[in-house]
């Protein structure tokens, strides 16, 4: 996925464990171990990303002043011996925001 932000704004992620349909699995699996994040930057120091404690969110914080630049977030799981991965890149925009658009946000549960 990609994700496009202004600097000064946070993404928070959390972990969505989904089964085969990509529907929410109704009972969460067990996991081999923690979840593991990492984030690969553009230029050093433009961002922070945050782990919760129990692992299964995050949060990015860009900074007001940061430059345009792009930072990869990544999180993988173990499952039974088999390692789930998935990525977002967050793209930090300088430009002023102006209304674009609106839209729904639409959850299965």
């Amino acid at each position: 996925i990609m994700t496009p932000v202004t600097a000064g704004h946070k993404v928070t992620y959390a972990i969505a464990y989904l089964d085969k349909v990509g529907n929410p699995m109704l009972t969460p699996p067990t996991l081999d171990g923690p979840p593991s994040w990492s984030e690969a930057q553009s230029a050093p120091g433009i961002d922070t990303l945050t782990v919760a404690p129990d692992g299964n969110s995050a949060v990015v914080q860009t900074n007001p002043g940061d430059a345009a630049s792009t930072d990869t977030v990544s999180v993988s799981v173990s499952v039974g011996g088999v390692t789930f991965n998935a990525s977002d890149v967050v793209t930090i925009s300088v430009a002023p925001q102006e209304l674009g658009s609106i839209t729904l946000v639409g959850t299965v549960q």
